[in-house]
C-alpha cells in the first residue's frame, strides 16, 4: 500500500505550544525566528511583546503545527 504525501491543508496529526521564557536580552526572538522563519538578525533589537508564530512541520508521514 502506497503511503500518501502529506498535505500541509489536512487538519494536523499533532499542534506542539513551546513557550520559550528566559532573562532579558538571551536570544529568545531570535531562536523562534530561527526556527519559524529560517531568518537571524545580528542587529540587536529589543522586543517588549509576546509573539505567537505558527510553523507546518512534517515528521516523517505526521503533520505537525508547532
Amino acid at each position: 500500500m502506497a503511503q500518501r504525501e502529506p498535505n500541509l491543508d489536512d487538519q494536523p496529526d499533532y499542534t506542539w505550544k513551546v513557550i520559550l521564557v528566559g532573562n532579558k536580552k538571551v536570544g529568545k526572538t531570535s531562536i523562534s525566528n530561527r526556527f519559524v522563519e529560517d531568518t537571524f538578525c545580528e542587529d540587536y533589537q529589543t522586543s517588549t511583546e509576546v509573539k505567537f508564530k505558527r510553523k507546518n512541520v512534517v515528521i516523517g508521514n505526521t503533520q505537525n503545527i508547532a
